[in-house]
């Protein structure tokens, strides 16, 4: 490649009386930077496979409907104050301070976690798992949370 080309020219530079070790350093990370690059920008040669392409459309179609949805909160309630949070709940993990919208998971301090509204055992129960497993898969979940689907 022309990357390799130019480092072998300066790696023949190393002899030259004026040439020291820092500029040939600098000229090959400069080459190296370089060949890096083109290879982050060239296009991928394969393709992804079905599920993680069905999964990917699942997930633009959910963007689309929920985009106007948080656009209009945001329009409508934008400016009002939700609460007061203290630095002793912000060190304690903010437990109890609602600050962040999200509709994957929910902590109860009283039943514990849900996981779009089910709670652990329910996913456990609803997941696929794998064969001789009792624990739903790990990638099941991850698809229950991106999608408030249970995985096919």
């Amino acid at each position: 490649s022309s990357v390799w080309f130019k480092c072998r020219s300066v790696r023949s530079q190393l002899h030259h009386p004026q040439v020291d070790s820092w500029t040939v350093a600098a000229m090959l990370s400069r080459h190296a930077i370089r060949g890096g690059l083109v290879a982050a920008s060239m296009r991928r040669q394969f393709s992804s496979s079905p599920i993680v392409t069905t999964l990917s459309d699942k997930i633009q179609a959910l963007a689309k409907k929920k985009a106007p949805q948080l656009t209009s909160l945001r329009k409508e309630k934008g400016d009002k104050v939700i609460g007061e949070v203290t630095v002793g709940m912000a060190i304690g993990g903010a437990r109890g301070v609602k600050c962040m919208v999200s509709e994957t998971s929910l902590l109860d301090p009283m039943e514990g976690i849900r996981y779009r509204g089910r709670t652990l055992e329910e996913c456990n129960a609803q997941l696929p798992k794998a064969p001789g497993g009792a624990v739903g898969l790990p990638e099941a979940s991850m698809w229950l949370l991106l999608t408030d689907e249970v995985p096919p």
